[in-house]
Order: structure tokens, then sequence, then C-alpha cells
């Protein structure tokens, strides 16, 4: 709920769930970038309710 409401987070959040979803597999080097740049959302996400 938190990425939704914030469009610092839903637009990376965005760009890494269509690369994800474009890669050919786990192997693919954007995958593992964009994997990152998910976590990272979800991690400041969490972060932000927390607080």
């Amino acid at each position: 709920m938190e990425i939704e409401r914030r469009p610092d987070l839903s637009a990376p959040r965005s760009r890494a769930l269509t690369t994800i979803h474009g890669t050919t597999g786990k192997d693919d080097p954007a995958f593992r970038s964009a994997m990152a740049e998910l976590r990272a959302v979800e991690d400041a996400a969490t972060q932000a309710v927390s607080e």
C-alpha cells in the first residue's frame, strides 16, 4: 500500500517489474539488477511505515 501512495517508490517498482518480466531468466544481469532495485523499494516502504 505504501508503495502505491508514493511516486518515488511506485515508479522504480514499476520499472523494475517491467525489466524483470522482460528478461530471459535469473542469469540475465538485467534480472539481477532489477531484483536489487525491487528489494530496495520494498525496504524503503517497510522503513517508511515503521517510522
